[in-house]
């Protein structure tokens, strides 16, 4: 330890402030959220000059016309640039050197008004308003470079007539009049790059081209001249409208060559042509490569380290999915291989976004309005989430089954009514399925929940099905046949504690009762165990309108577990109360957002008492503060993103910052969103991250040991015959916080304390203490070390302790101390915290609450 960080760490506790939260990349394959929707073109250059590449994208906004721009980030991330109107919808852009300057311009075209419109760059990924410049035609596409060798960037544009037009740079800033090539008759000009294909100093026009009236599609290549001139087309065929030309030497051989992005043809989604230029200004005959994804957009990189160019394609209609295509070392390229995006996706770069000197793939997805990365392995791949194929699965819970002390995982299965154990590999993976059948005593297996009913130490299973309940007795990773419990409603949910505070674990189901019309009541079904494993005594409480989901937690302070449904119908959730004996009143109906779901319950602002979050069925996720008597409160109400429907979430602090965010899986674009929490109870926009096909239930735990909990997603397969388990392991930095435990109960039960905070230098961040007696003298016992000591019938954790600081809690059992700016420090350092508190009611007059490490960022 060093004596001025300690110093200065005794002056920080005087301070109070509020913590922030700032969400990194967490998981693989993660979309940074951006403004407006459908992109119609993009464009990558690196326009703040810091080393990465920046998108520039054409895209409407409330049916605005606008340039936008994204700034990468370091790690990988970007974020929004600007919007830039402009008057007429835009068709295509282009990023160029305009000016004398190093900052990138852009140049977008227009159909309406044939005109261009110049953005100046001013340097810091600064773009000015933009300048029209009329051209004239029907523009479709748009291409800047030297083409009369002056030293000045010109402009050439593709008109829907067939033309090819080029206006020079006058040297002033301005352009010159239009100059007009023909191209072949009823050739729509859809694509434009300039390259120096025949190797004679001159840039060439390659061009892709659509038949208006017939299906012929061409690439060309018309060669400059020097002047500003072009000769006439050379066409290749190709058998596929081409939408994107890239041109690189992709073979080695100091040639030019080019891979055009084309569309569907004869039921294939989607087609590369690939035609060889050999340097003299022609390209040979187009080798037509079948996609298995719409692959419209086509970028190179070298992804496998092999030292030739790999070819990354998507775009256009179809599934969540982009393609690499490795290069064979002599020109021609191996089999595709596909990986899973956010959502569809409608173009696609090749880049090294995330800094590790790795080729990474970026994609833009006009619903929901984001650029993902994938990130590459320098093997050829990209660090996707595990899957791990299973039935049709409804339904996730996560025990230690087999006794090993490792997490493992059970799921629902919906199909088949059964359920499948995943035992935990020991590497942080998990082994085959092994089913176990639950009907007759569940018809459909729609849910299946994991607690120790018989007190063997085994978590049991209780698995809920269409109006039925069954157990399944666990004994060391095997489950004995399924024992059906009389009673039951339509069930979709279902959870186990201690209803009646008999140390027993008891089960509440919920879903619908008869009638089965609108509006839809359903019921809360109770069952006592009797600790030998069965369910008895079932009774039933009426909850709000389609009750789909529900969870479990003290709302009102008073020990005994209450619950909460999420109402489909109502768009809110009932509270129901516990009387301490297994039985519910009606609590009241507070309102959400429509089709309420599913619901989860935690301390979401971190004032000790119980809040709830909800998801809709268009993503929208609500947040409700408890007021401590038991009711909720609507605190905010977060949008959805586009194109998906919210389905289940759970909350766990995922960041490492000490507060609980919230993750949901999103059916529709095969994804799972993180909302991170912003340091007040509230939640920041999400973060999307790639799931598998028809994403539904979702768990958060601490798969393979790091003390960082990974998100676990059950999902459905595209044709409903197989499922799988999404594994996204937790990719940020060391958590900040740990829980260690050893607390000891006094009036209020058990003390808790929460460290918030990023520690690293000038952030803020706090200590808060719940549920201790109030109006006590407490101690905070510091240290840098730990040696655990037996201390007044409890363990002290911060032994030997480097500071005792001596507070009062308030009326309610709390006491928040916090900092404003944390000194500079050494990395890696631990801290150890922990209270004692004044208190009669623990065995020897003191209470603990639990103690909590904090390890300083390295």
């Amino acid at each position: 330890m060093r004596s001025a960080p300690r110093t200065c760490l005794v002056a920080l506790l005087l301070g109070t402030a509020p913590a922030t939260a700032q969400l990194e990349p967490l998981f693989p394959v993660p979309a940074w959220l951006t403004s407006g929707s459908g992109g119609a073109s993009d464009r990558a250059a690196d326009l703040d000059l810091d080393g990465r590449l920046d998108v520039v994208l054409l895209q409407m906004v409330e049916f605005e016309n606008t340039v936008s721009t994204l700034l990468a980030l370091p790690g990988g991330g970007f974020s929004p640039g600007a919007d830039y109107a402009l008057l007429h919808e835009p068709k295509d852009l282009t990023v160029g050197l305009l000016e004398t300057d190093p900052w990138p311009d852009v140049v977008a075209c227009m159909a309406q008004g044939q005109r261009v419109a110049v953005l100046r760059g001013t340097g810091g990924g600064v773009l000015l308003p933009p300048v029209e410049y009329f051209v004239g035609g029907t523009l479709r596409c748009v291409a800047t470079g030297d083409v009369n060798g002056d030293g000045l960037q010109d402009i050439v544009t593709g008109t829907d007539g067939a033309m090819l037009q080029v206006n020079l740079a006058d040297g002033t800033g301005g352009f010159l009049a239009t100059a007009s090539h023909a191209l072949p008759a009823a050739q729509k000009p859809w694509r434009l790059e300039l390259a120096d294909v025949d190797a004679d100093g001159h840039l060439d026009a390659v061009i892709a081209t659509q038949g208006q009236l017939t299906s012929d599609h061409f690439v060309s290549v018309a060669s400059g001249d020097g002047a500003g001139g072009f000769g006439a087309p050379v066409a290749q065929a190709v058998s596929a409208p081409p939408y994107h030309l890239l041109v690189r030497d992709l073979d080695g051989d100091g040639h030019l060559d080019v891979a055009a992005g084309c569309g569907a043809q004869s039921g294939v989604p989607g087609y590369l042509a690939l035609l060889h230029g050999n340097g003299a200004g022609a390209l040979g005959p187009a080798l037509m490569l079948p996609m298995p994804v719409a692959s419209q957009d086509v970028d190179a990189g070298e992804f496998d380290g092999d030292g030739s160019l790999d070819l990354l394609a998507g775009g256009g209609s179809g599934v969540a999915q982009i393609a690499l295509l490795l290069s064979d070392g002599a020109g021609g390229y191996l089999p595709a291989e596909v990986f899973d995006t956010a959502s569809s996706p409608e173009s696609v770069l090749a880049t090294d976004a995330t800094g590790d000197g790795l080729a990474d793939a970026v994609s833009w997805h006009p619903t929901p309005r984001a650029v993902a990365v994938l990130v590459g392995d320098g093997a050829g791949g990209f660090t996707e989430a595990e899957r791990v194929p299973v039935e049709l699965p409804g339904s996730l819970a996560i025990a230690d089954f087999d006794g090993d002390e490792l997490p493992d995982v059970l799921c629902a299965n919906n199909d088949t009514s059964s359920v499948s154990l995943l035992l935990a590999d020991g590497t942080g993976g998990l082994l085959p399925p092994v089913v176990t059948t639950v009907y007759p005593a569940v018809f459909k297996t729609t849910d299946a929940r994991a607690g120790d009913l018989d007190g063997d130490g085994d978590p049991d299973v209780v698995a809920t099905g269409s109006f039925s309940l069954a157990t399944l007795r666990n004994d060391g990773g095997r489950f004995a046949a399924a024992v059906a419990v009389p009673g039951g409603v339509g069930g979709y949910d279902a959870e186990l504690a201690d209803l009646d505070g008999d140390g027993d674990l008891d089960a509440l189901q919920v879903g619908l009762a008869p009638p089965f019309d609108p509006p839809y009541p359903s019921r809360l079904v109770r069952y006592l165990g009797d600790g030998e494993g069965q369910l008895l005594a079932p009774a039933e409480f009426p909850t709000g309108g389609f009750s789909f989901k529900l969870d479990v937690g003290d709302l009102d302070g008073d020990g005994h577990p209450d619950a909460v449904t999420a109402n489909f119908s109502g768009g809110d959730v009932s509270v129901l109360l516990n009387d301490g004996a297994g039985s519910f009143g009606k609590g009241a109906e507070v309102p959400t957002a429509a089709d309420c779901q599913d619901v989860a319950l935690g301390d979401l602002d971190l004032d000790g008492l119980l809040d709830a979050a909800t998801v809709h069925a268009d993503g929208t996720v609500t947040v409700l503060h408890g007021s401590g008597g038991g009711a909720l409160l609507l605190a905010a109400i977060h949008a959805g993103l586009p194109g998906a429907s919210g389905w289940t979430l759970d909350l766990a602090e995922l960041d490492g910052d000490g507060w609980p965010d919230v993750a949901s899986a999103r059916i529709g674009n095969d994804a799972f969103d993180v909302r991170p929490n912003d340091g007040a109870g509230g939640l920041l926009p999400p973060q999307l991250f790639a799931a598998g096909r028809f994403p539904g239930a979702l768990r958060i735990a601490d798969l393979d040991g790091d003390a960082k909990p990974d998100v676990l997603v059950a999902n459905a397969s595209s044709f409903y015959t197989l499922g799988s388990i999404s594994l996204a392991r937790n990719q940020s930095a060391a958590f900040v916080w740990t829980d260690l435990g050893e607390s000891l109960a006094g009036t209020l039960g058990a003390p808790l304390l929460v460290g918030t905070g990023a520690l690293l230098p000038g952030t803020p961040g706090d200590l808060r203490l719940f549920h201790a007696r109030p109006l006590s003298l407490a101690a905070l016992f510091i240290s840098a070390g730990s040696a655990p000591a037996p201390f007044k019938g409890g363990t002290l954790v911060p032994v030997p302790p480097i500071l005792v600081f001596f507070v009062l809690t308030d009326g309610a059992g709390a006491l928040t101390i916090g900092w404003s700016a944390w000194p500079s420090h050494a990395p890696g350092e631990d801290w150890y915290f922990q209270y004692a508190i004044v208190d009669p009611a623990a065995p020897h007059g003191v209470a603990l609450s639990n103690a909590v490490r904090a390890v300083e960022p390295e």
